[in-house]
């Protein structure tokens, strides 16, 4: 992740995290093992921020934005988590014909 990529609602980008990642070491790394512990995750966390952004000057139709999610780092370090543990089993768990999505068989278009 960038560490000035887009920040979730806390308002916390990557950068923050690495600046004062001794103070926040133990709080991050008890959230993400409490989750995979549990299987539970604190709402607040999976709280995305949806915006608008205009493409063109004065947008005048729903077309004319693009969405952007803004989601907290410590949900974005656990779903990364989880979907790379699940990618050695992807094969297995997706249909033959739904097969196309997963690597190394993936389309590129």
């Amino acid at each position: 992740m960038g560490s000035l990529k887009a920040s979730g609602l806390d308002g916390l980008s990557i950068l923050f995290y690495k600046h004062y990642w001794l103070i926040v070491v133990s709080y991050f790394v008890e959230t993400i093992r409490n989750f995979f512990l549990t299987g539970h995750i604190n709402r607040t966390l999976n709280m995305p921020n949806m915006v608008l952004i205009p493409k063109v000057e004065q947008p005048t139709f729903i077309n004319q934005f693009c969405p952007i999610s803004f989601c907290n780092v410590t949900y974005k370090v656990i779903s990364k988590m989880v979907a790379n543990r699940l990618k050695p089993l992807l094969t297995n768990l997706i249909c033959p014909t739904q097969v196309v999505f997963v690597r190394p068989k993936q389309i590129n278009l």
